[in-house]
Protein backbone atom coordinates (compact mmCIF):
# COMPACT_ATOMS: atom_id res chain seq x y z
CA UNK A 1 0.00 0.00 0.00
CA UNK A 2 2.73 2.75 0.52
CA UNK A 3 4.47 1.88 -2.46
CA UNK A 4 1.52 2.27 -4.36
CA UNK A 5 0.39 5.39 -2.86
CA UNK A 6 4.03 6.68 -3.48
CA UNK A 7 3.29 5.75 -7.30
CA UNK A 8 0.37 6.94 -7.68
CA UNK A 9 1.37 10.25 -6.03
CA UNK A 10 4.20 10.23 -8.68
CA UNK A 11 6.38 12.82 -9.85
CA UNK A 12 9.57 14.32 -8.57
CA UNK A 13 8.18 13.16 -4.53
CA UNK A 14 8.21 9.42 -6.18
CA UNK A 15 11.75 9.85 -7.71
CA UNK A 16 12.87 11.66 -4.43
CA UNK A 17 11.47 8.79 -1.82
CA UNK A 18 12.92 6.02 -4.23
CA UNK A 19 16.21 7.85 -4.19
CA UNK A 20 16.33 7.97 -0.26
CA UNK A 21 15.28 4.24 -0.27
CA UNK A 22 17.92 3.48 -2.37
CA UNK A 23 20.53 5.39 -1.05
CA UNK A 24 19.92 3.83 2.24
CA UNK A 25 19.78 0.51 0.85
CA UNK A 26 23.39 1.21 -0.66
CA UNK A 27 24.61 2.54 2.75
CA UNK A 28 23.37 -1.02 4.11
CA UNK A 29 25.24 -2.89 1.44
CA UNK A 30 28.75 -0.96 1.83
CA UNK A 31 28.78 -1.20 5.62
CA UNK A 32 27.85 -5.55 4.94
CA UNK A 33 30.55 -5.69 2.87
CA UNK A 34 33.30 -3.74 4.02
CA UNK A 35 32.13 -4.81 7.71
CA UNK A 36 32.31 -8.69 6.91
CA UNK A 37 35.44 -8.92 5.40
CA UNK A 38 37.01 -9.74 8.53
CA UNK A 39 34.87 -12.24 9.46
CA UNK A 40 35.81 -14.69 6.24
CA UNK A 41 36.96 -18.12 6.99
CA UNK A 42 36.70 -18.64 3.47
CA UNK A 43 38.51 -22.64 3.32
CA UNK A 44 35.74 -23.22 6.46
CA UNK A 45 32.70 -21.88 5.66
CA UNK A 46 32.43 -21.74 1.77
CA UNK A 47 33.94 -25.39 1.11
CA UNK A 48 30.91 -27.84 0.55
CA UNK A 49 30.88 -30.64 3.71
CA UNK A 50 31.90 -34.36 3.39
CA UNK A 51 32.91 -33.15 -0.37
CA UNK A 52 36.94 -33.73 -1.83
CA UNK A 53 38.81 -32.72 -4.58
CA UNK A 54 36.82 -30.46 -7.11
CA UNK A 55 33.47 -31.18 -5.10
CA UNK A 56 34.18 -29.47 -2.23
CA UNK A 57 34.35 -25.84 -4.78
CA UNK A 58 32.34 -27.32 -7.60
CA UNK A 59 28.91 -29.39 -6.46
CA UNK A 60 27.08 -31.23 -8.71
CA UNK A 61 29.56 -30.60 -11.72
CA UNK A 62 28.44 -28.70 -14.25
CA UNK A 63 24.88 -29.98 -14.40
CA UNK A 64 24.59 -28.76 -11.06
CA UNK A 65 26.10 -25.35 -12.10
CA UNK A 66 23.67 -25.00 -14.90
CA UNK A 67 21.04 -25.91 -12.69
CA UNK A 68 21.44 -23.00 -10.29
CA UNK A 69 22.89 -20.50 -12.45
CA UNK A 70 19.46 -19.07 -13.28
CA UNK A 71 19.01 -17.82 -9.53
CA UNK A 72 22.09 -15.38 -10.64
CA UNK A 73 19.09 -13.29 -11.81
CA UNK A 74 17.94 -12.28 -8.27
CA UNK A 75 21.17 -10.03 -8.34
CA UNK A 76 20.20 -7.86 -11.36
CA UNK A 77 16.10 -8.21 -10.99
CA UNK A 78 14.96 -5.09 -11.64
CA UNK A 79 17.69 -3.10 -13.59
CA UNK A 80 15.60 -4.04 -17.12
CA UNK A 81 13.42 -1.11 -15.79
CA UNK A 82 15.92 1.65 -16.76
CA UNK A 83 14.52 1.86 -20.83
CA UNK A 84 11.24 2.03 -19.22
CA UNK A 85 12.27 5.31 -17.67
CA UNK A 86 12.13 6.99 -21.34
CA UNK A 87 10.09 9.12 -20.83
CA UNK A 88 10.86 10.85 -17.73
CA UNK A 89 14.46 11.72 -18.92
CA UNK A 90 15.28 14.94 -21.15
CA UNK A 91 18.17 13.27 -22.96
CA UNK A 92 17.45 8.98 -22.83
CA UNK A 93 19.68 8.42 -25.48
CA UNK A 94 22.40 9.29 -23.76
CA UNK A 95 21.60 8.85 -20.23
CA UNK A 96 19.83 5.35 -20.48
CA UNK A 97 22.78 3.87 -21.70
CA UNK A 98 25.19 5.47 -19.33
CA UNK A 99 22.31 4.03 -16.79
CA UNK A 100 22.71 0.59 -17.63
CA UNK A 101 26.48 1.00 -17.68
CA UNK A 102 26.74 1.95 -14.50
CA UNK A 103 24.39 0.04 -12.50
CA UNK A 104 25.59 -3.31 -14.28
CA UNK A 105 28.57 -2.62 -13.15
CA UNK A 106 27.75 -1.68 -9.24
CA UNK A 107 25.08 -4.77 -9.20
CA UNK A 108 28.54 -7.25 -10.56
CA UNK A 109 30.87 -5.66 -8.37
CA UNK A 110 27.98 -6.08 -5.32
CA UNK A 111 27.11 -9.17 -6.30
CA UNK A 112 29.95 -10.77 -6.66
CA UNK A 113 31.28 -9.33 -2.91
CA UNK A 114 28.00 -10.36 -1.09
CA UNK A 115 28.10 -13.86 -3.05
CA UNK A 116 31.60 -14.52 -1.75
CA UNK A 117 31.23 -12.94 1.75
CA UNK A 118 27.53 -14.61 2.18
CA UNK A 119 29.27 -17.84 2.06
CA UNK A 120 32.88 -17.45 3.54
CA UNK A 121 31.53 -15.80 7.12
CA UNK A 122 29.97 -17.99 9.58
CA UNK A 123 27.52 -19.74 9.66
CA UNK A 124 28.71 -20.96 6.09
CA UNK A 125 27.29 -21.96 2.95
CA UNK A 126 25.23 -24.61 3.52
CA UNK A 127 22.91 -21.94 5.95
CA UNK A 128 23.35 -19.23 3.03
CA UNK A 129 21.62 -21.39 0.66
CA UNK A 130 18.26 -22.08 3.10
CA UNK A 131 18.22 -18.77 4.46
CA UNK A 132 15.93 -15.64 2.71
CA UNK A 133 18.01 -13.27 3.80
CA UNK A 134 21.24 -13.67 3.12
CA UNK A 135 22.93 -10.44 4.92
CA UNK A 136 21.93 -11.18 8.38
CA UNK A 137 23.94 -13.35 9.09
CA UNK A 138 26.98 -10.89 8.09
CA UNK A 139 25.41 -7.90 10.16
CA UNK A 140 24.91 -10.47 12.98
CA UNK A 141 28.47 -10.81 13.18
CA UNK A 142 29.25 -7.29 12.98
CA UNK A 143 27.28 -5.91 15.62
CA UNK A 144 27.18 -8.96 17.79
CA UNK A 145 23.09 -8.69 17.69
CA UNK A 146 20.22 -11.88 17.42
CA UNK A 147 19.54 -12.73 13.85
CA UNK A 148 16.16 -12.04 14.21
CA UNK A 149 17.58 -8.01 15.01
CA UNK A 150 19.99 -8.36 12.12
CA UNK A 151 17.14 -9.19 9.54
CA UNK A 152 15.99 -5.45 10.45
CA UNK A 153 17.87 -4.66 7.70
CA UNK A 154 16.64 -6.13 5.04
CA UNK A 155 13.30 -4.10 5.10
CA UNK A 156 15.16 -1.23 3.34
CA UNK A 157 15.98 -3.11 0.23
CA UNK A 158 12.44 -4.99 0.55
CA UNK A 159 11.01 -1.78 0.41
CA UNK A 160 13.36 -0.59 -2.48
CA UNK A 161 12.44 -4.00 -4.79
CA UNK A 162 8.38 -3.07 -4.41
CA UNK A 163 8.85 -0.03 -5.53
CA UNK A 164 11.20 -1.50 -8.17
CA UNK A 165 8.74 -4.10 -9.60
CA UNK A 166 5.90 -1.76 -9.19
CA UNK A 167 7.05 0.35 -11.61
CA UNK A 168 8.32 -2.24 -13.59
CA UNK A 169 4.81 -3.63 -14.33
CA UNK A 170 2.71 -0.05 -14.22
CA UNK A 171 5.14 1.66 -16.87
CA UNK A 172 5.12 -1.92 -18.83
CA UNK A 173 1.37 -2.01 -18.89
CA UNK A 174 0.65 1.83 -19.55
CA UNK A 175 3.03 1.22 -22.89
CA UNK A 176 1.36 -2.14 -23.69
CA UNK A 177 -2.08 -0.27 -23.53
CA UNK A 178 -1.51 3.06 -25.30
CA UNK A 179 0.35 1.02 -28.11
CA UNK A 180 -2.40 -0.73 -28.49
CA UNK A 181 -1.21 -4.58 -27.09
CA UNK A 182 -3.72 -4.25 -24.49
CA UNK A 183 -6.68 -2.41 -23.66
CA UNK A 184 -6.22 1.21 -23.95
CA UNK A 185 -7.37 1.74 -20.39
CA UNK A 186 -4.53 0.60 -19.06
CA UNK A 187 -2.90 3.49 -20.68
CA UNK A 188 -4.46 6.09 -19.00
CA UNK A 189 -2.78 8.30 -15.95
CA UNK A 190 -3.85 10.10 -13.48
CA UNK A 191 -4.85 14.14 -14.53
CA UNK A 192 -1.37 16.33 -13.93
CA UNK A 193 0.37 13.16 -11.98
CA UNK A 194 1.28 11.15 -15.02
CA UNK A 195 0.71 7.95 -12.89
CA UNK A 196 -0.60 5.25 -15.11
CA UNK A 197 -2.96 4.32 -11.96
CA UNK A 198 -5.21 1.69 -13.96
CA UNK A 199 -1.49 -0.33 -14.84
CA UNK A 200 -0.73 0.00 -10.86
CA UNK A 201 -3.87 -0.69 -9.80
CA UNK A 202 -4.50 -3.98 -11.87
CA UNK A 203 -1.09 -5.13 -11.40
CA UNK A 204 -0.68 -4.99 -7.86
CA UNK A 205 -4.23 -6.56 -7.09
CA UNK A 206 -2.90 -9.61 -9.44
CA UNK A 207 -0.04 -9.54 -7.26
CA UNK A 208 -2.18 -9.62 -4.15
CA UNK A 209 -4.43 -12.25 -5.38
CA UNK A 210 -0.68 -14.37 -6.03
CA UNK A 211 0.22 -14.00 -2.39
CA UNK A 212 -2.90 -15.36 -1.39
CA UNK A 213 -3.44 -18.32 -3.60
CA UNK A 214 0.08 -19.01 -2.48
CA UNK A 215 -0.84 -18.51 1.40
CA UNK A 216 -3.55 -20.97 0.80
CA UNK A 217 -1.72 -23.39 -1.31
CA UNK A 218 2.10 -23.37 -0.36
CA UNK A 219 2.41 -26.28 -2.66
CA UNK A 220 2.57 -23.91 -5.59
CA UNK A 221 5.38 -21.75 -4.06
CA UNK A 222 8.20 -23.63 -6.16
CA UNK A 223 6.13 -23.29 -9.38
CA UNK A 224 5.48 -19.75 -9.12
CA UNK A 225 9.20 -19.17 -7.83
CA UNK A 226 10.54 -21.46 -11.15
CA UNK A 227 8.14 -19.59 -13.54
CA UNK A 228 9.31 -16.28 -12.15
CA UNK A 229 12.92 -17.27 -12.64
CA UNK A 230 12.22 -18.69 -15.83
CA UNK A 231 10.44 -15.21 -16.83
CA UNK A 232 13.62 -13.42 -15.67
CA UNK A 233 16.49 -15.51 -17.23
CA UNK A 234 14.52 -15.26 -20.73
CA UNK A 235 14.09 -11.57 -20.12
CA UNK A 236 17.97 -11.13 -19.74
CA UNK A 237 18.73 -13.58 -22.67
Amino acid sequence: VFCLTIHLYGRQFFWRVNLALAAMSVVILFVYIFGSIRFVEFEKNASYPGEEGIGKWFHGGMYGFMSVLPLGTRFFQGIQSINLACGHIKNPKTEVPKGYVWSMSFVMFTSFAVFFLATAVKPGLLIFIARLRPLSSGFKQIFGIEHYRAAIVSIPPTVVSGFGFMYRYGQQMSAMGKSGLLNPVFGKELPCRRSPYVALLVGSVLGYVLCVVKWYYPDLQDQLYELSVLGAITTFL
